[in-house]
């Protein structure tokens, strides 16, 4: 009997031993667990028909980031779009054709340390990267904030939400957002509590409050990454004016699953923005 509860105590402390080496090797490299940057660039605006300039977006750090301006002829309207944590811009050239296709300009800008941006992936780098778009929107091209739709996706829909703090966009729409990093921690690994000790927080649940524009929340009905109870919860802490729409789909493939649905709610919210917001032809 003795014997076995030495055995027990053993188990239970090896256990114990390996969650706490698995929390710290996971907290030691926590970038390696939020950031999945590709470098390489397969495909172009051009190779889809689009017409496109290739710009080099200067960060006040100093970083320089690739970005593309594709233009809508007869635009209504101007888009700037953060993408998820992996892959690159060169990935979402789908949803930039639907897009311009929708009458948007599209500005389409690469974190740091993804595609041929310069630097090094990170929280306060993505948010920076965030405000020298739109340094560029307004100050270069000289288009008007309330004439700009900020939009995200999944990580990239809190990089919206905090850019969207504070200025007075034409409309902010999010796409499968999470609540927080330390959320999805505790969500896809219950058995491993590191949350409290998390860095990056991306916390869009807490950002969006301070948002003050016309708002769109999509979620997605089969999404196994961020749970829509997630979303639903980003989309409860927002002020009005706000819209809900939950798409078939997973969380990467809601848009191609739900095409249609897709499309419409798009055009739906587009022509539900206040007239002067919505006719927004410069830029182009």
């Amino acid at each position: 009997m003795i014997g076995h509860m030495r055995f027990v105590l053993l188990a239970l402390s090896s256990l114990a031993i390996a969650l706490l080496l698995a929390g710290f090797w996971m907290l030691f490299n926590e970038d390696r667990y939020i950031f999945f940057p590709d470098r390489q660039i397969a495909i172009t605006p051009a190779q889809l028909g689009l017409a496109y300039q290739e710009l080099q977006l200067r960060t006040d750090d100093g970083i320089r980031l690739q970005a593309w301006w594709i233009p809508a002829p007869h635009a209504v309207g101007t888009l700037l779009h953060f993408h998820g944590n992996a892959g690159n811009i060169g990935h979402r050239l789908p949803l930039y054709r639907e897009w311009q296709r929708l009458g948007l300009n599209v500005l389409a800008v690469e974190y740091r340390g993804y595609g041929n941006s310069e630097g090094t992936p990170s929280e306060p780098g993505l948010y920076r990267d965030a405000e020298a778009a739109w340094r560029y929107l307004t100050g270069v091209r000289h288009i008007p904030p309330d004439r700009i739709i900020i939009a995200g996706r999944s990580l990239g829909a809190a990089v919206a939400c905090h850019l969207a703090r504070g200025k007075e966009p034409a409309g902010v729409a999010l796409e499968t957002p999470f609540t927080s990093i330390p959320d999805m921690a505790r969500y896809h690994y219950p058995w491993l509590p590191v949350w409290p000790l998390i860095r990056n927080r991306f916390a869009a649940v807490d950002m969006v409050r301070d948002v003050r524009a016309p708002l769109l929340v999509i979620g997605a009905t089969d999404d196994g990454v961020a749970p829509p109870t997630m979303t639903e919860q980003v989309f409860g802490a927002a002020s009005q004016p706000k819209q809900w729409v939950e798409l078939r789909g997973g969380h990467n493939d809601f848009d191609e699953q739900s095409h249609a649905e897709w499309q419409a709610a798009w055009r739906q919210w587009l022509a539900s923005l206040p007239a002067p917001e919505a006719a927004a032809g410069q830029g182009s």
